[in-house]
């Protein structure tokens, strides 16, 4: 098209704009559109889903609230989001909740919120996060691999929650809530599997009116998965897991002012145990380890291992918890004041035998067990008052005294092998015991024949014991709009105490440097 056809359609297109305004200025009629026919049904649907979105209840503060009053740092994780995700320990939460880090060792897990952890390798440490199933406060991080199933959701709180939930919270609370009985007859079964890793779930559960007033729940997880290590001396994958596990619920109002809920869980855990691989092993000490295996590599990479000892992690624990509720009413003038109690023990057995030398010689073996019991007794007085003594607006409070005993038994032994002689005559073994590097010498040691096993029957003999008691009184009004003051008061005796045997002194030595020197291992994930 030409310069001046471009022009000429320009200018008509001008003058049709232009008349077109003037004729509507002059009052030309016009088809009248209702409000609601310019609206989009689109926007229409995202309006009303903005102004009515999905309420999230939440047991932060001791009492079902919406999330969005809860004046806290909380995350939600609902249980069909793990199921979807194809989760089911607790390690995922990290994946959905941001500050949270949990290291799912079976025999040393490791809780953080926010930077703030404590390393279980150490049983004489308290953890920094507290646990809370179901009202019941658990003692230790040992716990929280044990009831993943059939759960309502998962909150975790973020910071120092002391004021509500006691000791050990410097850093957070997880609160995990199962799914309480229901007056209506249901039942589910979910069966999983997978080829990465290889596992096995079955997942079932019953639910059970009884009468008018009462139900029950009942759910069950059988759960098989292979281990990610291979271990090429042993001929099977470290880190494989079998767990059973059930819990039991019942719920009722035996009277018109009480609500009784009792609950009890049972877990009964073996792991191949330990997915441990050799890092940055020293010459000699390769050399003398390929000598019993020659696969034997230091990559701590590459999902492969070499060690002897068929080691494992057994792990059995129990929980029954209490909850009785008695609605006391209108009382010295607050309204809806209950009263709630809450009795509970748990407790777990821990058996762990590790090889610690991660190599298919006979050297360390270690005997790692653990003990613990809990009992506690919480008594919950809450309700609401119209004004905190005349001042501000409406109140909600609550009271605590909350009373807690445990016992926590422990012993780590370290066994010598059959080959520690053998091992303490090699380069590698002088090595550890500080002599200088032998160079081409130690080629020519560690090219002898190995010697015969030599029984020893010594141990490296580690023990601990621990008897905490304690008590606190707890108060927390919370006034309208989330503003409040919180005080309380709490008193903690505890007791402990430890051994130390050592047979002989030489064991200890040769142990010790081995350890440090030849068994560097990195943890798989």
């Amino acid at each position: 098209m030409s310069n001046i056809a471009l022009r000429t359609a320009w200018a008509c297109a001008l003058l049709v704009s232009n008349a077109a305004a003037q004729q509507q200025a002059e009052g030309l009629p016009t088809i009248a559109v209702g409000v609601e026919a310019q609206t989009s049904p689109m926007l229409s649907r995202a309006d009303e889903a903005v102004a009515e979105p999905e309420e999230v209840i939440v047991t932060a503060q001791k009492r079902s609230q919406s999330l969005q009053s809860v004046p806290l740092s909380v995350g939600v994780v609902a249980a069909e989001t793990l199921e979807q995700s194809g989760n089911f320990d607790a390690g995922a939460l990290e994946n959905f909740i941001p500050n949270v880090e949990i290291d799912i060792d079976p025999q040393a897990p490791v809780i953080g919120i926010r930077g703030y952890d404590t390393e279980t390798d150490n049983v004489g440490f308290e953890p920094a996060v507290g646990l809370v199933f179901d009202d019941l406060a658990l003692g230790r991080a040992e716990f929280i691999p044990d009831g993943l199933f059939d759960m309502d959701r998962v909150e975790v709180l973020r910071g120092p929650q002391g004021t509500l939930f006691g000791k050990n919270t410097i850093a957070g609370v997880i609160n995990f809530r199962s799914y309480e009985p229901e007056d209506a007859l249901a039942a589910s079964l979910a069966l999983t599997g997978g080829d990465d890793p290889l596992q096995r779930r079955a997942e079932a559960m019953l639910n059970v009116p009884i009468g008018e007033h009462y139900a029950a729940r009942a759910a069950g997880v059988y759960w098989d998965r292979e281990g990610d290590v291979d271990n090429s001396t042993l001929n099977r994958h470290e880190n494989t897991l079998g767990q059973r596990a059930a819990r039991l619920k019942l719920e009722g109002d035996p009277g018109e002012n009480w609500h009784v809920s009792l609950a009890g869980q049972y877990s009964d855990l073996q792991v191949d145990y330990a997915p441990w691989q050799l890092d940055s092993a020293s010459p000699a000490a390769l050399r003398y380890a390929q000598g019993y295996d020659s696969r034997t590599e230091d990559d701590p990479l590459d999902a492969h291992t070499a060690f002897n000892t068929p080691g494992y992690v057994d792990r059995y624990s129990d929980l029954e918890r209490a909850l009785v509720d008695y609605t006391l009413g209108d009382l010295w003038g607050s309204h809806g004041v209950k009263l709630t109690t809450v009795v509970g023990h748990a407790g777990f057995n821990l058996a762990t035998i590790i090889d610690a030398d991660v190599s298919a010689a006979d050297i360390i073996t270690t005997d790692f067990r653990v003990d613990y019991q809990q009992d506690s007794v919480e008594l919950r007085p809450s309700g609401t008052a119209d004004s905190l003594f005349g001042l501000a607006g409406e109140v909600e409070w609550t009271l605590g005294l909350y009373a807690f005993h445990s016992k926590l038994e422990s012993h780590l032994d370290a066994i010598a092998g059959d080959n520690l002689v053998d091992f303490a005559l090699s380069s590698a073994g002088l090595e550890a015991l500080g002599a200088p590097d032998l160079g081409p010498l130690g080629t020519i040691i560690d090219s002898l024949p190995n010697l015969p096993g030599v029984p020893i029957n010594d141990k490296l003999l580690r023990g601990f014991w621990q008897d905490t008691r304690g008590f606190r009184r707890r108060d927390l009004p919370d006034l309208e709009r989330g503003e409040g003051a919180a005080a309380g008061r709490r008193a903690r005796v505890a007791v402990a105490a430890g051994y130390r045997l050592v047979q002989p002194r030489r064991v200890a030595c040769v142990l010790q440097s081995r350890v440090r020197e030849v068994s560097r291992r990195a943890r798989s994930r």
